[in-house]
């Protein structure tokens, strides 16, 4: 009797222990998309991701930006995304990689000869500010290897101290980002640059 209390007790220990986290109500997404009237005739299936430009970016942040947008973006993109570095790019005869933000068409078109791919998302960040409350501003084009010309861009920019901003962290926190990687506070992500851009990589993956 004495096991059967004990066993029962251990069950109801570990089904509250892996009690299913209650979902909070989605939030609209933050970022704003455009794309071409003939979007969906594109064959895309590799598409390559450039180093972010602009803003100003360092080397390590805009690696970082690099690396969660290629998370986010590999998990909910209907094609393969490849983050291309800064050898890649040194792989192609260009003089000029980029001017005010913006790679060039030339510049695009061959790295998708080189390495076979569809098409390149170009991000561009337009502020930034990384101590509290943080900012984060950026664009992100889809430019077709066939045309070299945007056929998908997408527009974020984030306040930390916005209202609005601290419930969609909430939601991620709390329906998102718990899923794959440990649980956080939205508080942690209010205050670390790495992760508030993470987050960033996430809204704008959810308009792809």
């Amino acid at each position: 009797m004495r096991l059967a209390f004990a066993s029962i007790v251990l069950l109801t220990a570990a089904c509250a222990i892996h009690q299913p986290k209650v979902r909070l109500p989605e939030e609209p997404p933050l970022a704003a998309t455009t794309r071409a009237g003939d979007f969906a005739t594109y064959p895309l299936q590799r598409v390559g991701l450039l180093p972010f430009v602009g803003g100003d970016l360092d080397v390590q942040r805009a690696a970082e930006l690099q690396r969660v947008f290629a998370l986010e973006l590999g998990e909910r993109a209907p094609f393969e995304v490849v983050a291309l570095d800064a050898q890649d790019l040194e792989a192609v005869d260009v003089s000029d990689p980029h001017r005010r933000g913006f790679y060039r068409t030339t510049t695009i078109i061959e790295l998708a000869r080189r390495y076979r791919l569809d098409g390149l998302m170009v991000g561009t960040v337009t502020e930034l500010r990384t101590y509290t409350p943080q900012r984060l501003s950026l664009q992100l084009e889809l430019v077709s290897a066939e045309t070299g010309q945007a056929i998908w861009n997408a527009t974020l920019a984030l306040d930390s101290g916005s209202e609005r901003v601290k419930r969609s962290i909430d939601v991620w926190c709390n329906n998102h980002r718990a899923s794959t990687l440990a649980p956080e506070s939205s508080d942690l992500v209010l205050l670390s640059p790495a992760r508030f851009a993470h987050f960033a990589a996430y809204e704008v993956a959810r308009v792809l």
